[in-house]
């Protein structure tokens, strides 16, 4: 399999969407997330049309969204402010600059793939803004399949045992695996399936 020519243009794909690009529903492992931590600060990153910060907002936490795409992140408050929900969102490519803040509850699902070499030190930066007790919930891509094949020179796939190792300091309150049907088509518009891995860790304390 050839490696792959060009990233998706997400700035242009919301503008042309016609309906949502996503399922319009928290994920599992966010709701999973509230039963540990009742209250407090959530960051989503990689919000897209922000399904899992309306849950979080709806249930009374300090929800901020952050996506690459502004066309996205509009979309999402506008969408809140006509049902009244309070939540943030900012428009940042987490490639290119940091993040800053403690929070409570930190989610991320299908991202942190495109941090390639910073993989390591963005995820050791999440896990010092958690507060004591928090939770760290994400999805990934990992290293099987064909995503890894086209992206591996670029992209960060980890083993199942990196990121365990990651987060042996934590407890791990969750962590699953599947080959997963993706999003995005290759290059001659192929269907594509990837390793996924899902993981929830507590941080002791």
């Amino acid at each position: 399999m050839k490696t792959r020519k060009e990233d998706v243009d997400w700035e242009k794909e919301y503008k042309i969407a016609e309906g949502k690009l996503w399922e319009q529903k928290a994920h599992t492992y966010s709701r999973l997330a509230t039963g540990y931590v009742k209250n407090g600060k959530v960051l989503d990153i990689g919000s897209g049309e922000g399904y899992d910060c309306f849950y979080f907002a709806q249930k009374g936490y300090d929800a901020l969204g952050i996506d690459i795409s502004k066309t996205v992140i509009k979309k999402m408050l506008d969408r809140a402010g006509k049902y009244s929900l309070k939540l943030k969102g900012l428009a940042k490519d987490i490639t290119k600059s940091k993040i800053g803040g403690k929070y409570n509850i930190i989610v991320s699902y299908g991202v942190f793939q495109f941090l390639g070499s910073n993989f390591l030190e963005f995820i050791d930066d999440l896990k010092n803004k958690t507060l004591p007790g928090g939770i760290n919930s994400f999805y990934i891509f990992g290293n099987k399949g064909d995503f890894y094949k086209l992206a591996k020179h670029r992209f960060y796939f980890p083993s199942e045992k990196t990121l365990k190792e990651l987060y042996s300091d934590w407890k791990i309150v969750k962590f699953s695996k599947k080959n997963t049907k993706l999003l995005i088509r290759g290059d001659k518009g192929e269907v594509l399936h990837n390793l996924m891995f899902k993981l929830l860790a507590r941080k002791i304390g």
